[in-house]
């Protein structure tokens, strides 16, 4: 029996029975070529990640859109990504998804931050001169050790003694200002 021949009308050597385009032939460059179809696209971007061929650096290999070098379309390992891009990479980052505060204030740990308030002398808590020793504060007619300075009670304690010594000498003028050791 006669067996029919293959018919391929735009002679891409592509038949066209599976051929995307039979009556266009097919630019063979590498890209799509088993489609049968010509490439008529003037911007080539052979591993459709949306950067152009003449600007990707790994044109056959697709970038990993993760806010981590998205740009230059090579793919990313979990080793260098950044999500929030704020040059800290994912395995060093504590804030993933939070950029870090570029502030003088723990830079290296990924997360947004605010210097905290340093206690100065000049800001020193304000009490009334009570005749103690140094490192002591009269309450109820007591010298006591003053609390360390910068403990998390440090400004409850302080506030009960200023509002104390405040009421009992009748007003704010007889506040003044106590340097810490």
């Amino acid at each position: 029996p006669d067996v029919p021949p293959i018919k391929d009308s735009d002679n891409d050597g592509i038949v066209d029975s599976i051929d995307s385009c039979p009556t266009q032939s097919e630019t063979m460059n590498g890209f799509e070529d088993m489609d049968g179809c010509p490439d008529v696209t003037a911007v080539k971007d052979s591993d459709k990640d949306g950067i152009p061929n003449n600007e990707d650096l790994c044109p056959r290999e697709s970038e990993t859109i993760n806010n981590y070098q998205d740009l230059d379309g090579c793919p990313d390992t979990v080793a260098t990504a950044d999500y929030d891009s704020d040059g800290i990479i994912n395995t060093m980052d504590k804030c993933q998804f939070d950029a870090e505060t570029m502030n003088g204030y723990k830079d290296t740990d990924g997360c947004p931050d605010s210097v905290p308030q340093q206690i100065s002398e000049s800001t020193d808590v304000p009490t009334v001169s009570d005749n103690c020793p140094a490192g002591q504060t009269k309450i109820d007619g007591k010298c006591v050790a003053d609390p360390p300075k910068n403990s998390v009670t440090d400004v409850v304690q302080w506030t009960a003694v200023i509002a104390a010594a405040i009421t009992a000498v009748g007003g704010i003028a007889a506040a003044k200002f106590r340097k810490h050791p």
